[in-house]
């Protein structure tokens, strides 16, 4: 049986999931955004509450470690603060992950066209051996 950070953590008594009605609204917008605001939501995130009675949101992605993503006083809870830190933190990394896809893009091209140089240069030396050959 595996353990992970968020097992130990609540194990010890320093982090529990909030279940409170309070927080309702909160987690629906957690879980299936706001488009006022441009948070699409996740499904994947989890309120807990720390040994210092301070709010985290942490990502458990099914079968993967989980993570805290940030943590927040609970005046927090009241505003659309932390949906926008959410929102920005996510396009941050979609803007990483196209920088990454473009540049795979890249690599990918120039090494098709190298391949194609290749075929190409093969295919010259192959016609020439054939017509002396042939005669």
């Amino acid at each position: 049986m595996t353990f992970s950070l968020l097992d130990a953590l609540a194990s010890h008594g320093k982090i529990r999931l909030v279940e409170d009605l309070r927080v309702g609204d909160f987690m629906y917008t957690l879980h299936h955004g706001d488009p006022t605001i441009g948070w699409p939501g996740c499904v994947d995130l989890a309120l807990m509450v720390n040994d210092e009675l301070r709010y985290e949101i942490w990502h458990c992605p099914p079968g993967n470690e989980s993570y805290r993503i940030l943590q927040f006083q609970p005046r927090a809870l009241h505003t659309n603060e932390i949906f926008v830190a959410l929102r920005d933190a996510d396009q941050e990394k979609r803007r990483a992950m196209d920088k990454v896809e473009d540049t795979n893009a890249k690599v990918q091209k120039a090494a098709d066209a190298a391949a194609d140089e290749t075929v190409s240069e093969i295919s010259e030396h192959l016609a020439w051996a054939i017509k002396k050959d042939l005669g």
